[in-house]
């Protein structure tokens, strides 16, 4: 018995210790977001500084009177000593001053800062000091000085080994990337280092953070969503309304961009809702945008034209050039829309001229475009002439639009260059490079908005709110079950409160809890080790999807330029023919997009148009396609595209610098436990095209092969299955007279592939 009390004692002590030891530490992260309103609470604020708590980001929605704060800091500033100290309230006074928009005193202070940093060698000081002199420069929209203090202030946290300020300065740099107009790559990169960081440190709060500016940055609108699900589950979850906020701000924007207009406009109104109540200026103002645009997709211009107003007129007290940009550019939009034209190019050049002045490539890109289109359509409304002329104007702008957005990525807007374009070139009776634009504006509108993605959209909304249904139901059982469980524990200890028996009886009821959160602990750790295999199963079929994706345009413009190049040439009747073939086979290639598997007869199929396309450049090209007729290419199943890039290589280097006949043989046949294909040519050979590519095509890089060894390589880690490819010069007295490729499917991988597809068609 007495060995009994001795352990539940234990356990009581350690269990009070860990909780006391978690509630000082939560409470010195409060302290040091008080607000400074006093002398005596600045010197209370400098001496939990020197107990170690310095302030690396500073918590702007506590602070209820930043000027009376300033005042007290500039008290403290006078009798402070040359030392870390007086860097420290420094930095204070100009984060506070940063706060309230003066910038020129918040750089007068950061520079200070610096300047006592590297002279007592303070580096924690000099850092922070630097990384505030940049957020200075990025809020007068000098981006490339921001850069510089933020690169400069990376590098000495870490050789210092400042985690924390690492991945500020990271999250500050991916952003100064994004108003660059840099490839959504790029940002990303420095985006996932950050979250990795706040990830090992435990800092929840910050994860959320930098959740929110990859899920803004990522392209992909179904990621987009779950990552604004996540941090709107987590900002409920803490009550953080101002994350709550700008969570169902993007969520508005995401399903504004897919055309649900009535959903986007409730969580902007849920959002804006909460902005009032924190008074947030930016944000009020940001919504109304947003809110404005989404009424004018609507037709309800007169509201639209209201919301505009009143935000334009916040930004501008507000003094920031790049988001009144923004607003003019969506007002612009809106203008254009209705049929303004004029008043629309009025107020798009204003934004194009702001942009311009600040350097935001992503702002300059859409301008030109919303003028190329302003312009087309003013066009409509003139006479042939003068309407020409209009044209050639838009199409102007719209070409500049159109170099920008293919540098950055941003499909969205190449998307509405390409319808304008051939809308522009059909008003102009130019059918040859309306065709063009109208092929490059379906590829995209089928990639970017098809019914699997709207369908998956709402799937992911529905997840969510089956998830929150789910979990407050949970959440009202436990404490309907937690009140219980204190009643029944109250009229226990009421009873046997002075017995021997209570000891006993309390010490056996805490072990028991203890067994028991091991042992959910463990089943815990059970499902997230099985939820982790699972992404990581997910996570591999998106990467073969993605590299599908890359090498289905890499086929599709090689076939294009081979169509143009027969229409430039005015040859009406085969031109009519190919592209008629040309669209059978883009329509093949948009159904299997999606497709990790097709069967042999399928590919077979592909490679009759894809050789019948290349004739077209080639037109003496022999080529065969032999089948073992004991082969069932019904029911035997390949990776999707698994032969195009092999005979492609060998046309385009193979047999095109070749002289006389140029043959091409394709032969498929069981070997083993394998469908073996051979792929072989009668062309240079690999050495002498590689000597010609050298001389002609310096600095040309093909992408075929090196995606399709990729998807070979995640097949094999995903099925357990390697293709095996190999490679053989074909000589005739030491010349190289052709190339043969050999590529061995295993059985058991084709078999697996037709049970993956059985399931997803029953599954349908």
């Amino acid at each position: 018995m007495i060995r009994i009390k001795s352990l539940v004692l234990f356990i009581l002590i350690c269990f009070f210790q860990q909780n006391l030891l978690a509630q000082n530490q939560k409470d010195k992260r409060n302290e040091s977001f008080e607000t400074i309103n006093t002398p005596e609470e600045a010197n209370r604020v400098v001496n939990s500084i020197n107990r170690g708590i310095y302030l690396y980001t500073f918590a702007w929605k506590n602070i209820s009177e930043p000027k009376k704060a300033i005042d007290s800091l500039l008290l403290v500033l006078k009798n402070a000593k040359e030392d870390s100290n007086q860097v420290k309230v420094l930095n204070h006074l100009a984060a506070y001053y940063r706060i309230i928009n003066e910038l020129t005193n918040a750089n007068e202070y950061a520079e200070k800062a610096v300047s006592i940093g590297r002279k007592i060698n303070f580096k924690t000081g000099e850092a922070f000091a630097l990384n505030l002199l940049g957020l200075i420069e990025r809020a007068r929209e000098k981006y490339d000085s921001a850069t510089g203090y933020f690169q400069a202030a990376l590098s000495i946290n870490e050789n210092i080994g400042n985690k924390y300020g690492v991945a500020i300065n990271l999250t500050n740099i991916a952003n100064i990337y994004k108003l660059k107009g840099f490839n959504p790559m790029t940002p990303l990169k420095y985006q996932r280092s950050a979250l990795k960081i706040f990830e090992e440190i435990g800092d929840e709060y910050e994860q959320m953070q930098a959740l929110l500016d990859i899920a803004r940055t990522n392209e992909v609108t179904i990621q987009k969503l779950k990552g604004y699900f996540t941090i709107l589950d987590y900002g409920r979850k803490v009550n953080n309304k101002k994350m709550i906020a700008v969570s169902l701000e993007e969520i508005g924007n995401c399903y504004r961009y897919q055309g649900s207009y009535a959903e986007a406009m409730k969580n902007f109104k849920e959002s804006l809702g909460l902005m009032r109540e924190l008074e947030d200026k930016v944000g009020i103002a940001h919504l109304l945008g947003g809110i404005a645009v989404t009424h004018g997709l609507l037709g309800n211009y007169d509201e639209s034209i209201k919301a505009f107003n009143e935000c334009l007129n916040a930004y501008r007290h507000d003094g920031s050039k790049g988001l009144t940009g923004y607003i003019l550019a969506q007002f612009g939009f809106v203008l254009t829309a209705n049929g303004n034209y004029s008043e629309a190019l009025k107020t798009l050049l204003k934004a194009l001229k702001i942009w311009k002045e600040i350097g935001q490539v992503a702002g300059i890109e859409q301008a030109y475009i919303h003028i190329g289109a302003a312009l087309s359509g003013q066009a409509t409304q003139l006479r042939p002439p003068q309407a020409k002329k209009k044209y050639n104007e838009a199409i102007w702008y719209l070409n500049k639009g159109i170099l920008l957005v293919l540098k950055d990525g941003n499909k969205e807007f190449e998307k509405r260059a390409y319808k304008a374009m051939s809308e522009i070139y059909l008003a102009l009776n130019d059918h040859k490079k309306a065709l063009k634009y109208h092929v490059l504006y379906d590829v995209l509108k089928d990639s970017l908005l098809d019914n699997e993605t709207i369908r998956r959209i709402e799937q992911v909304r529905l997840e969510y709110e089956t998830d929150k249904a789910v979990a407050e139901e949970k959440v009202k059982q436990e404490k309907k079950d937690a009140e219980a469980k204190i009643l029944l524990q109250k009229e226990k200890a009421e009873k046997t409160r002075r017995t021997e028996v209570f000891g006993a009886g309390l010490g056996a009821l805490f072990l028991i809890s203890i067994f028991t959160i091991i042992i959910i602990r463990q089943r815990n750790q059970k499902r997230r080790a099985i939820e982790k295999a699972e992404t990581g199963h997910k996570m591999a079929e998106l990467e073969l999807q993605s590299l599908r994706a890359q090498l289905n345009p890499h086929f599709m413009f090689n076939s294009l330029n081979a169509i143009q190049d027969l229409i430039l040439k005015e040859d009406n009747d085969r031109s009519h023919l190919y592209l008629s073939r040309f669209s059978k086979l883009l329509r093949m290639l948009l159904d299997n997009a999606n497709q990790p598997f097709v069967t042999v007869k399928q590919e077979l199929e592909l490679l009759e148009l894809y050789l019948s396309l290349e004739n077209l450049r080639i037109p003496n090209l022999q080529y065969s396609i032999e089948r073992d007729p004991k082969l069932n290419s019904e029911e035997r199943m390949i990776p999707n595209m698994m032969l195009q890039p092999y005979i492609e290589n060998a046309i385009w280097h193979g047999l095109s610098n070749k002289k006389g006949d140029r043959k091409l043989q394709i032969r498929i046949h069981e070997n083993g436990n394998a469908t073996e294909f051979e792929v072989e040519d009668n062309g240079i050979g690999r050495k002498k095209a590689a000597e010609i590519k050298a001389q002609y095509r310096h600095g040309h890089h093909s992408k075929g092969m090196e995606l399709l060894s990729k998807r070979f390589n995640l097949l094999s880690k995903e099925y357990g299955e390697a293709i095996q490819t190999t490679v053989t010069d074909l000589e005739n007295d030491g010349v190289g007279s052709g190339t043969l490729v050999k590529i061995d499917v295993p059985f058991s991988l084709s078999k697996q592939a037709r049970q993956l597809v059985n399931d997803t068609n029953n599954h349908n």
